[in-house]
């Protein structure tokens, strides 16, 4: 199915591949084209190095070790991006806060109609929310 997010690249971090298969099946029925699922930060902190798959959006896995530093990365290359499974005790950076987060249970919905929304705000130019 096409869908709102035809053809965008889409960054996608989550540790738990029930999860990630999850989010992952919802975001391609809105027709994203996935870069990963990455297992952990580090990944996909490599991945963002490499040009070819540079992600307009991202999911990020709010529980990985390296999840601050991949908003850090991400805020800084003005890259919007979701939060999924952050620990209710984890006290984000401030590059990282006031972003869509979702805790579980959640529905893969509720993730792709977020991205969606990220997604067409970055196409307007308009800035993510701070």
């Amino acid at each position: 199915m096409q869908g709102h997010l035809h053809g965008i690249p889409i960054l996608l971090v989550e540790r738990d591949g029930f999860c990630a298969a999850y989010v992952a099946q919802g975001l391609e029925h809105a027709g994203a084209r996935l870069i990963g699922p990455y297992g952990t930060g580090e990944e996909a902190l490599a991945c963002l190095a490499d040009p070819r798959r540079f992600p307009q959006a991202a999911v990020l896995d709010g529980s990985d070790a390296d999840a601050v530093q991949l908003c850090v990365a991400l805020a800084g290359r003005d890259i919007p991006f979701v939060v999924i499974n952050q620990p209710h005790d984890l006290e984000l950076a401030p590059a990282c806060q006031g972003r869509p987060v979702f805790s579980k249970p959640f529905g893969a919905f509720q993730v792709v109609e977020a991205v969606e929304l990220l997604a067409a705000r970055a196409r307007r130019g308009a800035a993510p929310p701070a």
